[in-house]
């Protein structure tokens, strides 16, 4: 339920496309979802949290932001027994 907006019909979804960055690197983010100039960008992790996964997150944001885009959330999902989202 907490995920449900991000899953509209009314939104642009991408799941796991490539995005390069300027520098050209190729970035493949788990889910996007766009909304006018507006992204959220959303990432399934297993295990504990990591800096590393914040750092990812924040690399996709970047090359997003580069684009044009306003990056209204960051999201971290981990998925392990239980659900637990992490706002970046």
């Amino acid at each position: 339920p907490q995920l449900k907006q991000y899953f509209s019909e009314e939104t642009i979804n991408y799941n796991e496309r490539e995005i390069v960055s300027e520098k050209g690197v190729l970035l493949r983010p788990d889910r996007v979802v766009i909304n006018g100039n507006k992204v959220n960008i959303i990432d399934y992790k297993t295990g504990s949290e990591d800096l590393k996964h914040h750092e990812q997150i924040n690399s996709y944001a970047e090359v997003f932001t580069g684009m044009g885009y306003s990056v209204e959330n960051k999201l971290l999902v981990y998925i392990n027994e239980g659900i637990g989202i992490t706002y970046v």
